[in-house]
């Protein structure tokens, strides 16, 4: 898993060249599930004109009479989801790992967009980063200065990601855990969901990822014997963020720490914060002595289409 992470930099460097005069169609559906959702949900709160859809729910809930056009997000190429719906739309913009697969064949193929993220065998590492980076770049955000700071990030971080790895692992040890949060606000609400899933498949416990505000409203509540991770930087809510440390501070035992973004602007952030994470992620899984592999299900979901 350390050498898939550690790879990303130079594979997002990679997606960046082959992709960098895309462009992708505004005002319509995005559809993925999973990592790829996650991404989606990440430029929607950069403000793009897109409507992110979870694939699963797209078909029995939003689907109508076919519309003319849609973009489907699967870095495998073979969601069970996302394939369901091909039959709403009359052309597909396909954005994938692999350009040989299910998904991209499909007969109704308008464009395939390849991520060039090469092997993964764990959870969504590079795949994510560079449907971050294709997506940016092809709904007219470039995301050059973020990527250029991974590399520097693949340097430094690791230290801070065994040291904070060591502490939550202690924390955890003896205890009966009610919570285990990833927190992000605006852009990185999506990074924070994808943090939780990849520490969820690399950990085995239950990791949660959601907005700042949506934890004050309600889910302080079980900071007890909790861990709580920020993603914070010079960013609209600061003083919020402090109220809330404040408060797990003096009110509980939590375990709170942050990953703080200090050269990019909230913007181009998710790249940086994601690469935190993943880097935190592979140090924790190590602390806790776990295998990394996937025990209950496989990395690529395949599902029956409800009838």
């Amino acid at each position: 898993m350390k050498e898939e992470i550690l790879q990303i930099p130079d594979k997002a460097k990679e997606c960046y060249e082959a992709n960098k005069t895309i462009r992708l169609p505004r005002g319509t559906p995005y559809l993925g599930m999973g990592a790829s959702f996650h991404a989606v949900l990440t430029a929607w709160y950069c403000r793009a004109d897109i409507q992110p859809f979870l694939a699963s729910e797209y078909s029995p809930y939003f689907s109508r009479e076919p519309l003319p056009l849609g973009v489907f997000v699967s870095q495998s190429g073979e969601t069970s989801e996302v394939l369901w719906n091909r039959k709403h739309f009359q052309e597909i913009v396909a954005i994938t790992n692999h350009a040989d697969s299910p998904l991209a064949s499909s007969h109704h193929i308008k464009q395939v967009i390849e991520l060039y993220a090469g092997q993964e065998g764990f959870t969504a590492t590079k795949t994510f980063m560079n449907t971050l980076a294709v997506l940016y770049l092809g709904l007219g955000m470039d995301p050059r200065k973020a990527i250029e700071q991974l590399a520097e990030i693949a340097r430094s971080f690791p230290p801070i990601a065994k040291e904070e790895a060591e502490r939550v692992a202690s924390y955890m040890q003896g205890k009966q855990i009610k919570g285990l949060f990833v927190l992000g606000t605006g852009p990185n609400i999506g990074v924070a969901l994808q943090g939780a899933l990849a520490l969820a498949e690399s950990t085995a416990f239950a990791w949660q990822g959601m907005s700042l505000a949506q934890y004050d409203h309600g889910y302080k509540e079980t900071a007890r014997d909790s861990t709580v991770l920020m993603l914070t930087g010079a960013y609209p809510n600061q003083q919020r963020i402090a109220q809330i440390q404040k408060t797990l501070e003096n009110k509980s035992n939590a375990c709170v720490f942050m990953f703080q973004e200090q050269k990019l602007p909230e913007l181009l952030s998710p790249f940086t914060h994601t690469l935190r994470l993943y880097l935190f992620m592979e140090a924790l899984q190590k602390q806790l002595g776990i295998d990394a592999s996937l025990k209950i299900g496989e990395k690529i979901t395949k599902a029956p289409e409800p009838t």
